[in-house]
């Protein structure tokens, strides 16, 4: 088996593989293992706009939840820093010009 060799200050690690969205640089690709989410093909359920955005989130929703479901934009830390629940809204829109400016996970 051929693995490649990675080198941490004088310290060698075996069985380095490198993954550039999702896919491996090794020499051994049987080693290979396929990371991250699959990507929606076809028709979007959700469209969330615009992005980037300093005032105002609009998200709309193709296929509504018949029951009550929540919509939460959180910072890069993980932290819930806005929430709000909806019920039959197709579309829904976010205040966020209070928020610092950075990179947020709806």
């Amino acid at each position: 088996v051929h693995t490649d060799t990675l080198l941490i200050g004088s310290f060698p690690i075996c069985r380095a593989y490198y993954y550039v969205d999702d896919v491996c640089l090794s020499t051994d690709s049987l080693q290979c293992l396929s990371v991250g989410i699959d990507e929606l093909i076809g028709n979007n359920p959700i469209n969330v706009f615009p992005n980037p955005t300093a005032d105002l989130l609009h998200i709309q929703l193709d296929d509504v939840p018949a029951e009550e479901f929540s919509v939460s934009l959180l910072n890069a830390q993980g932290t819930i820093v806005q929430r709000s629940i909806h019920n039959g809204n197709s579309e829904i829109f976010l205040t966020i010009k209070d928020l610092t400016s950075g990179i947020y996970f709806l």
